[in-house]
């Protein structure tokens, strides 16, 4: 049997022997259309790449950490992509559309006072299970940051909090690029 190449010869053997494994079953699953074996290969050594000044090895064994942040990373593709498919063919309302119209039209009010047709309620869940995963996920300065985007006043939820601008925007900017890791980019504006 010829033993796999290295394509990747600054990682660990065992990384590349996983990221294989891994990006195999990948695509074979089609979790991101257009995307080959090769390219999750790819994905998968820049991010353990970009990560491996982390490994402490106190905590764990190389490998074990390999096999964390491979699998974790695989884990989000699949997350990614069922998010994906649970936004796929959202309605818009218009914001003058009149409550009778709503009703008629097969829609019903959501929980912030707006409409959604009834059709995209499992939509309407999925967002929500999104969100709110990602949300669980924050450290507490980015769930403040949250908190302030969700409150009726930016301002007030500022004072109240006793936050310069500055720190709640560089906060905001944090919480922006975690949700674009996290693959919620269709729900951001």
């Amino acid at each position: 049997m010829e033993q796999q190449r290295n394509l990747y010869d600054v990682l660990h053997p065992y990384a590349t022997t996983t990221i294989r494994i891994h990006a195999r079953c990948l695509a074979r699953d089609r979790v991101i259309p257009g995307m080959a074996a090769e390219d999750y290969e790819q994905e998968l050594a820049a991010d353990l790449w970009r990560r491996l000044p982390t490994y402490d090895p106190q905590r764990a064994s190389l490998p074990t950490f390999i096999d964390r942040l491979v699998r974790n990373r695989v884990a989000g593709f699949f997350a990614a992509a069922r998010a994906a498919k649970r936004r796929h063919e959202r309605e818009l309302v218009a914001l003058d559309e009149s409550k009778d119209d709503a009703e008629r039209a097969g829609r019903v009010k959501t929980g912030n006072g707006g409409w959604i047709s009834t059709s995209n309620l499992a939509d309407e869940v999925g967002l929500r299970h999104d969100v709110g995963r990602f949300k669980t996920n924050l450290p507490p300065a980015l769930k403040r940051c949250c908190a302030i985007l969700m409150s009726g006043s930016i301002t007030e939820a500022i004072s109240k909090y006793g936050l310069h601008p500055s720190s709640y925007y560089d906060g905001l900017g944090r919480l922006r690029r975690r949700a674009l890791e996290a693959g919620l980019d269709a729900y951001l504006g």
